[in-house]
């Protein structure tokens, strides 16, 4: 008992413990309120008991789990900060060259090209935040549609890596693509969204691997089920913490990765590829999961896609 009163709940209990004068059998005695018991968030509301006199007899406090609530409202509130600091990155370096090149001779076409390249990059990384955002609030709302195309995986990988290669020269990370069953690797789906489910799993691998570390695409049919494709990344980069690991699929979800000198990794973006990589797949009749992954070792992430025609 003595330990209780030394909770933030027992605290609660003793602010309202007092009162006796009561106008009903059952009267709340304040707003609810967030206290945290044993890693938990709950929601406590306290209320006296009367009898039917008006007499106080007990109080009662009605405790509701909130912990998933209040940590989705952290999630979402990481998730507006890294909103802004993205948004400002490329912002700032466009209003940056644009004041260059306002005051450059309209006929020196030389001085304007690393200027106009500039802004056309950055106007790039805007374009690329607005389509995942927009990705997100669809998902959110679940109006995400997908079209049904006959896609083939080769190609689309193949661009993929072309997409990500300033990035993967960047940071001198050698990516190999190893495919098999080529001609069967095709589905019927939204080219443009796999494009981006590969370029976010692809983009994540190159994210958290070393300078000079190397990530490799294999794709072919899978060996268990041969109506279905298995596409793994596989990256000798930080690997997931067993921390970060049951969420890294979550919405507004960031982890806390960290390098081999235990320095926190933060690439810009704004955290929502694999949630995305996952939804795209899962709207395609597949599924996105972690393998396997050790930190100090690498991460294997595997994108499973039935198949349009099964070999014979």
């Amino acid at each position: 008992y003595k330990n209780f009163r030394d909770t933030e709940l027992g605290r609660l209990f003793d602010t309202y413990n007092q009162t006796t004068a009561l106008a009903g059998e059952v009267v709340p005695l304040a707003e609810p309120n967030k206290v945290q018991v044993n890693n938990r968030i709950l929601g406590a509301q306290v209320a006296a008991v009367a009898n039917s006199k008006g007499e106080r007899i007990g109080t009662v406090i009605v405790l509701r789990d909130v912990t998933q609530e209040a940590l989705t409202e952290r999630l979402r509130t990481q998730f507006v900060t890294a909103l802004s600091h993205e948004l400002k990155t490329p912002m700032t370096a466009i209003k940056g060259m644009a004041d260059v090149l306002k005051h450059l001779p309209p006929d020196n076409k030389d001085a304007m090209q690393r200027p106009l390249e500039t802004l056309i990059r950055n106007v790039d990384v805007l374009d690329r935040m607005i389509v995942e955002l927009l990705d997100v609030a669809e998902l959110g709302a679940g109006t995400f549609d997908i079209r049904h195309d006959e896609v083939f995986i080769e190609p689309l990988l193949w661009s993929v890596v072309n997409g990500t290669n300033p990035d993967i020269k960047r940071k001198r990370v050698e990516v190999m693509v190893m495919i098999r069953d080529s001609s069967a690797l095709r589905l019927n789906g939204d080219e443009q969204r796999l494009r981006w489910a590969f370029g976010h799993l692809l983009q994540n691998a190159v994210n958290y691997t070393e300078n000079g570390g190397r990530v490799v695409i294999m794709a072919g049919i899978d060996a268990q089920d041969h109506r279905y494709m298995r596409i793994d990344v596989v990256d000798n980069g930080v690997g997931i913490s067993k921390k970060d690991l049951p969420h890294i699929f979550e919405q507004f979800y960031r982890g806390e990765p960290r390098n081999a000198q235990g320095k926190l990794i933060d690439p810009r973006g704004l955290g929502q590829g694999l949630f995305i990589a996952r939804k795209v797949a899962e709207a395609h009749g597949g599924y996105v999961s972690v393998l396997k992954s050790e930190i100090g070792v690498g991460t294997t992430m595997t994108c499973i896609l039935p198949i349009s025609q099964p070999p014979s």
